[in-house]
């Protein structure tokens, strides 16, 4: 999958878990409270709270963690994105890390 692919299939799915949830639920980032209202379609919401219950988090938690996860994983395709269109001027070989690091036998 090339990173432009990866990247347009996370958009895609975070889009759709905003369009999907449907709950009011509290941020706290930064000790600030944010409230967002999404709304869910009946089997997403049977989903959320039937998976809330599998894992013994409240719904808002579960949301949150979602959340997080999506993020932090779209970071690291940003990031891969952004080196790949920056590339170094030049490679170090695996000998001349060991030798910088102090491994070279």
């Amino acid at each position: 999958m090339s990173s432009a692919s990866a990247y347009s299939f996370c958009v895609i799915n975070f889009v759709c878990l905003l369009k999907c949830i449907c709950v009011i639920l509290s941020l706290e980032v930064w000790n600030i409270t944010m409230i967002k209202n999404v709304h869910l379609s009946p089997e997403i919401e049977s989903r959320l709270s039937a998976m809330s219950q599998r894992v013994g988090l409240e719904e808002d938690e579960l949301i949150l963690e979602a959340i997080i996860n999506y993020l932090e994983e779209l970071e690291d395709v940003k990031d891969v994105q952004e080196r790949l269109s920056n590339p170094p001027d030049r490679y170090l070989s695996l000998e001349e890390v060991e030798k910088e690091l102090g491994l070279a036998d």
